[in-house]
């Protein structure tokens, strides 16, 4: 049952649908240009959201590699000589992703705020309104079907 699972899991990643394909650079300029419109942000309000974005990517980049790399974990053990994987290693595995993937979540909270508090009050009310028609959005396309804040999928 649980070679089954894992199996299972392992197709929906390798062969999941990328639609609607978007580089994700592309999609980054995209929704960085879209706040920078909708903010009216000033020069210096630009330079220091394009810097705290940077170091934002940068860090779960970090962690991003980190779950690839137990991802791989789990594939290996897909393919060890011993047909029945360690439950312990799966679970420790599958702890060790969702701790990572709770750690881009902080990420992104931290990012927000820091964004937040460079906005005027008038800016900040746009803000928050944009936010919520991203998470909105989100929502009810699913975590791998994002679209830009202000686009229509």
């Amino acid at each position: 049952m649980v070679v089954l699972n894992v199996g299972t899991l392992a197709t929906i990643w390798i062969i999941r649908p990328p639609f609607p394909f978007r580089h994700p650079t592309e999609r980054r300029e995209r929704v960085q240009h879209f706040l920078e419109r909708e903010l009216n942000l000033t020069d210096q309000q630009r330079q220091t959201f394009r810097e705290l974005r940077r170091q934002h990517f940068q860090k779960n980049q970090e962690i991003l590699n980190n779950i690839h790399q137990l991802r791989g974990r789990y594939f290996d053990l897909l393919e060890s000589p011993d047909s029945t994987a360690n439950q312990a290693e799966i679970d420790s595995i599958a702890t060790q992703i969702g701790r990572l993937q709770a750690q881009m979540e902080e990420n992104m909270f931290d990012y927000l705020q820091r964004m937040r508090k460079l906005l005027s009050n008038e800016q900040q009310k746009k803000f928050a309104r944009v936010i919520e028609q991203a998470l909105r959005r989100r929502d009810r396309n699913g975590p791998g079907n994002q679209s830009a804040p202000g686009r229509r999928n």
